[in-house]
C-alpha cells in the first residue's frame, strides 16, 4: 500500500507523478493525478515497459488541491485499487505483478517521473507511506480522515494493546 497527502496543482506538467519507482524503463509503477494534460488519474505497473502495464485507472483526473490518495496492491486476491480522499476511484482485479516483481528499484522518484517527457508535480506531497501490505478499506477511510491509525492496531481502537500482539502473532504464525 502506497498513501499521501497530495497538494495538486492542474498547472502540473503532463502525466506528472505522485511517485515513479523504477528499475529501467520497462520496469516500473507509478501513480500519477491525472494522464496528459486532462486525462484520468491512474496507477501502473509493470516488467514488460507500457505495453505490458497493468493499470488502475479513474473515471476522472484528480482535482486541484489538497487530497489523500492511496494505492493498495492485494497480492492474494490479484487486485489493485484507488482511492481519493478515502473512496475507491479505481479497481483492477487483474493485477498480478506486486512491487517485489519488480526487484530493487534505483530510480525512486516523489512528484517526479523517471521519463523526461513527462512533468513535474507541481504542488506538495506530505505523509507519504509505504505498508508491506495492502490496507483495508476501512484503514485507507481512516487515514483519509486524518486519524492516526498505527498498522499495529488491528482492532483500530487506537490503542496498540495485547488483542493487537495476538492478531499479529496469529498473522504471523500463518
Amino acid at each position: 500500500t502506497f498513501t499521501g497527502v497530495v497538494d495538486f496543482s492542474t498547472d502540473s506538467g503532463s502525466s506528472a507523478r505522485i511517485f515513479d519507482f523504477s528499475r529501467t524503463t520497462t520496469i516500473y509503477m507509478y501513480l500519477c493525478p491525472r494522464t496528459g494534460t486532462s486525462g484520468p488519474m491512474q496507477f501502473a505497473i509493470t516488467v514488460s515497459g507500457s505495453a505490458g502495464e497493468q493499470k488502475v485507472t479513474a473515471a476522472s483526473s484528480m482535482p486541484s488541491g489538497v487530497h489523500h490518495v492511496a494505492v493498495t496492491i492485494n497480492a492474494d486476491a490479484d487486485t489493485a485499487t484507488m482511492y481519493l480522499d478515502g473512496v475507491p476511484v479505481g479497481s483492477n482485479s487483474s493485477v498480478t505483478r506486486t512491487p517485489s516483481s519488480l526487484g530493487t528499484t534505483t530510480k525512486n522518484y516523489l512528484g517526479k517521473s523517471q521519463f523526461t517527457a513527462d512533468g513535474y508535480l507541481k504542488g506538495a506531497i506530505a505523509d507519504f507511506r509505504i505498508y508491506d501490505f495492502a490496507l483495508s478499506a476501512e484503514q485507507v477511510e481512516i487515514l483519509a480522515q486524518g486519524s492516526s491509525y498505527s498498522p499495529a492496531d488491528f482492532d483500530m481502537n487506537t490503542t496498540v494493546d495485547f488483542i493487537d500482539f495476538a492478531a499479529f502473532a496469529n498473522c504471523w504464525l500463518e
